[in-house]
């Protein structure tokens, strides 16, 4: 038995959650769609009880549930703002098996409290403190915003995994290693001072995303994903490049609630999909 699994034994037996970021320094690498679509993933096809946490100013996350208007005036207590100032925010019922702890725009301005305060202990406190409350989650899954700032560090402190995610872009797969490379300053920094070991157990793995295989071009890169994912065993694979995934924004339906209409003409790509998902949440239910 591997130490991943040893570890979610535990959680089982302690009934903890398990906790999932995703974040790399880079942004239109599709990181709220790959969330959003693991979390139906999940609920759906193998009914797990699931928490989004919405980090991300932008309330990408948010929007796929609410609109605008009531993103902005929705009450506080169902904010991540409630983590950081001190309190259990109250998830609000998304879907069947899906609750949102809704995102806000106006969360930087917590920014020097937070320092001042907890720091980058905040959301670690929160958790501990509220753990039987949240210990009803299977998964809680974090949307975070794309720099290095002190609310995405909480949420990589706080995580089993990190979900590090490139495009076809050579810059952004250099940003996979500076992902593993902050985590690893995080495990160093953050300590329990009695024991002297670290709070962090965050393992950063990296999967490709919107990936075509039309041109030349194409074939090269992903060739060089390929022999990466050859030499290194945190690279899980890639999601292809398809119109299903694209639209799960604009139609508002995750793939799960595609894949009636489409399996028959697409299944290598439900069917790969599915399998990465797999190996990311290494399903427990």
């Amino acid at each position: 038995m591997n130490m991943l699994n040893k570890k979610l034994n535990k959680q089982e037996e302690m009934g903890m959650s398990y906790i999932i970021s995703y974040h790399v320094g880079k942004g239109g690498v599709g990181k709220t769609t790959l969330s959003y679509n693991g979390a139906y993933y999940l609920a759906e096809k193998k009914v797990a009880k699931v928490c989004i946490i919405d980090q991300d100013e932008s309330c990408s996350m948010s929007s796929r549930f609410l609109s605008e208007e009531e993103i902005e005036t929705i009450e506080e207590k169902h904010t991540v703002r409630s983590i950081y100032k001190g309190k259990n925010p109250e998830p609000i019922k998304v879907d069947e098996n899906i609750d949102l702890i809704v995102g806000a725009s106006t969360l930087s301005e917590l920014a020097n409290e937070v320092k001042d305060g907890q720091g980058r202990w905040t959301m670690l406190n929160w958790y501990f403190k509220y753990q039987d409350e949240l210990s009803k989650y299977d998964y809680i899954l974090i949307d975070t915003h794309n720099s290095f700032d002190i609310f995405v560090d909480n949420a990589l402190v706080i995580s089993d995994k990190v979900v590090a995610i490139t495009d076809v872009d050579v810059d952004a797969i250099k940003k996979l290693q500076k992902e593993v490379e902050h985590v690893e300053r995080l495990k160093k920094t953050i300590i329990n001072p009695a024991t002297r070991e670290s709070f962090v157990n965050a393992e950063v793995i990296k999967v490709g995303n919107k990936i075509p295989n039309q041109s030349a071009d194409d074939k090269s890169f992903r060739e060089k994903i390929e022999s990466i994912m050859a030499v290194d065993p945190s690279f899980y694979g890639y999601f292809e490049k398809r119109v299903d995934l694209a639209t799960t924004k604009t139609s508002g339906l995750p793939i799960t609630k595609m894949e009636e209409k489409n399996y028959q003409t697409k299944k290598e790509f439900y069917d790969t999909t599915y399998k990465i998902f797999d190996k990311i949440f290494e399903v427990k239910v």
